[in-house]
């Protein structure tokens, strides 16, 4: 019985953490857009972007 209550609060656990990081993830890529809407320079903004991918994580880059 305790093993199973541990299995489920762990499988809850995992999808907090997953929400929290795809929340926090949006966040900053809405941020992202909005400095980006400022960049006239296509080449510029491209760049800026490249710098955000770069400074994430695959699973948050890939999110972006």
């Amino acid at each position: 019985m305790d093993t199973a209550i541990g299995l489920r609060l762990e499988t809850a656990l995992k999808a907090y953490l997953t929400a929290c990081r795809r929340l926090r993830t949006e966040r900053d890529l809405e941020g992202l857009l909005n400095l980006l809407v400022n960049v006239v320079d296509p080449e510029l903004r491209l760049h800026r972007f490249g710098e955000h991918l770069r400074s994430r994580s695959a699973d948050e880059a890939a999110w972006s």
